[in-house]
């Protein structure tokens, strides 16, 4: 692959996984709170809201080198070890898996991350699930489900 912007990201392959990651609320939890705990592992980064004369900037980068390597290493692990893991296919994601900035994507997470925390207005969005009932379909009178969602 050659590498060129692609979408405001490095390449197809940086904005792909990282679109793969920001639409699925179980990876985006994950790293995100990869990337707290990133934040939390740096001296300056434990107490975030407080840091005062800390250069963020600093504190966010050697956050994101963390994030970077952690993420690097579970998604070349992602393949190895899988039944049917050789072959032209993993050499194809591997080779892809290669030309992605991990750096650009870890440091897009923290970043999102320390903004999060350090913002007295966002408020997370936990929403409770909706209950089933909400899910079903109105019942017609006569205690079957209605085709077109009214009752009859």
């Amino acid at each position: 692959m050659t590498a060129h912007k692609y979408n405001g990201w490095t390449n197809y392959a940086t904005w792909n996984i990282k679109v793969w990651i920001d639409n699925d609320c179980h990876d985006y939890g994950l790293w995100y709170d990869e990337a707290l705990k990133a934040l939390d592992s740096i001296p300056a980064g434990k107490d975030r809201l407080s840091a005062g004369g800390t250069n963020t900037s600093s504190i966010q980068h050697d956050a994101a080198l963390i994030l970077m390597k952690v993420m690097e290493t579970h998604f070349d692990n992602e393949f190895d070890g899988q039944e049917g893991s050789t072959g032209w296919i993993t050499d194809l994601m591997h080779h892809t898996l290669d030309e992605v900035n991990w750096y650009e994507i870890a440091e897009s997470i923290v970043n999102d991350a320390w903004e999060r925390e350090n913002s007295d207005t966002w408020i997370p969005a936990k929403t409770p699930a909706t209950p089933k009932s909400q899910y079903e379909k109105p019942r017609r009178h006569d205690g079957h489900r209605s085709r077109k969602g009214g009752a009859k």
